[in-house]
């Protein structure tokens, strides 16, 4: 009997033994199967994110054969609502990035550019950022561009500066990949981020602003005169009438303004356009609960329009 025993307890031990390898085995199995259905889900958002920069391309490069200038009235302005596909749900945006102020236009072929840097302390001042603290970021950025290591005053900062901090740096002296690296400069603060970021962006050489696209805030920035009534009647004008060349939006300011072009604070023509190369497309998809959020820049010349950055962050 004691014999008897014993077998039994050890039948019953190798019993709950296989009974919790075969449990892991399950749970292993289904995580694994889990695992792969996300991986296919993402796959599969991966793809539809692809799908709508293809209609993006496709939509920008009709809009540049059949219109002289870019405007919010035209259809690559307009939300892309949620569409239903076969296994989920995407939708998209575009926008014109020459409608905000370009951060590497402080520094052309190697050379600062003083209107420039006062567009951006304007825009600055226009989010409610004192003017101490704008001048401070605006010397900052140039130092940050500009290839020598002299600090401009006052706030600039150069390597000596970046190096004491921890982590220590160096400035770039180079242009700007992504606008988020202000956030890497003296003087620069979070908050003075989130204000200033819907408004600004990183685009490789000089790019001038789009009248046409440009919002409130970066009107503002343009000139000294750019006052808030003369801005409001510019976006009335727009709205229905968009400016089909430069000279004529300056002939509107000059009238509204009831001035001559030579009294009226310096604008230049080549700072300002009609017409735009570059728009972000802010892509959705959801494929189950697998949700794949993207930011894509495409470039748009006469005969193409390429994907040229992308990112899975809140801004490029």
């Amino acid at each position: 009997m004691k014999q008897q025993g014993v077998a039994l307890i050890t039948v019953l031990s190798v019993l709950a033994v296989m009974a919790t390898l075969s449990t892991a085995t399950l749970l292993w199995q289904q995580t694994g199967l889990q695992r792969t259905e996300q991986l296919l889900h993402s796959s599969r958002a991966l793809d539809y994110v692809d799908a709508m920069a293809a209609w993006a391309e496709a939509i920008l490069l009709r809009d540049r054969r059949t219109s002289e200038t870019d405007t919010l009235q035209e259809s690559w302005a307009l939300h892309l609502s949620p569409l239903a596909l076969d296994q989920g749900v995407i939708h998209g945006q575009l926008e014109d990035m020459q409608g905000r102020f370009n951060l590497n236009n402080l520094i052309v072929n190697g050379k600062f550019q003083p209107l420039e840097a006062a567009r951006l302390q304007r825009l600055l001042v226009a989010v409610e950022v004192d003017l101490a603290a704008a001048q401070q970021i605006t010397h900052a950025l140039r130092d940050w561009l500009d290839a020598d290591q002299e600090e401009t005053l006052p706030g600039g900062a150069e390597d000596y500066y970046y190096l004491a901090l921890t982590p220590a740096r160096r400035s770039a002296d180079q242009p700007l990949f992504s606008a988020t690296e202000l956030l890497l400069l003296r003087g620069m603060t979070p908050d003075i981020w989130q204000k200033i970021a819907p408004y600004v962006t990183a685009l490789p050489g000089y790019r001038p602003v789009n009248v046409n696209t440009a919002p409130k805030v970066v009107l503002r920035s343009l000139a000294d005169d750019m006052t808030e009534t003369l801005v409001e009647d510019i976006l009335d004008r727009r709205l229905t009438e968009p400016f089909v060349t430069v000279k004529e939006f300056l002939a509107f300011r000059s009238n509204q303004q009831q001035m001559s072009d030579e009294k009226l604070p310096e604008l230049h023509k080549t700072s300002l356009s009609v017409t735009s190369q570059f728009f972000l497309l802010r892509g959705n998809a959801q494929i189950a609960e697998q949700v794949i959020q993207a930011l894509l820049l495409i470039r748009r010349r006469a005969q193409d329009a390429t994907v040229i950055q992308r990112s899975s962050g809140a801004h490029l």
